[in-house]
């Protein structure tokens, strides 16, 4: 063997490894281009996935500011008619104590009406 023969199998071998690593690059660039690609995607939907949450906790957080506000009215409707319930109750026990300081019965009254007569 020669040195011509080496160079020319060195420049061989050369060439053979020069493609089996432009291959394995192209092939790694590939892979990493589709996990690129597939972060990207994975990124877009947790993002549609973000947006949709953020939209349902908007519209939940508009049902409880309606439903406490319903609450609130209800709450000022009860304490009004409570004050109506107290105010009529207080009217009904005056009544009652007028009634219990009138000393005169049924019969006193009639007595005293058929002796004017």
């Amino acid at each position: 063997m020669n040195v011509s023969d080496v160079l020319l199998w060195g420049a061989l071998g050369a060439l053979v490894c020069g493609y089996a690593l432009n291959e394995a690059y192209d092939a790694g660039v590939a892979s990493g281009s589709v996990l690129l690609n597939t972060v990207t995607a994975d990124l877009g939907t947790a993002r549609s996935n973000l947006q949709t949450l953020k939209d349902e906790l908007e519209d939940a957080n508009r049902k409880v500011a309606a439903h406490q506000a319903g609450g609130m009215k209800d709450e000022a409707a009860k304490s009004q008619l409570q004050q109506q319930a107290q105010g009529n109750a207080e009217r009904g026990q005056a009544r009652v104590e007028a009634a219990k300081t009138i000393k005169t019965s049924t019969d006193d009254v009639l007595r005293t009406y058929w002796e004017a007569q």
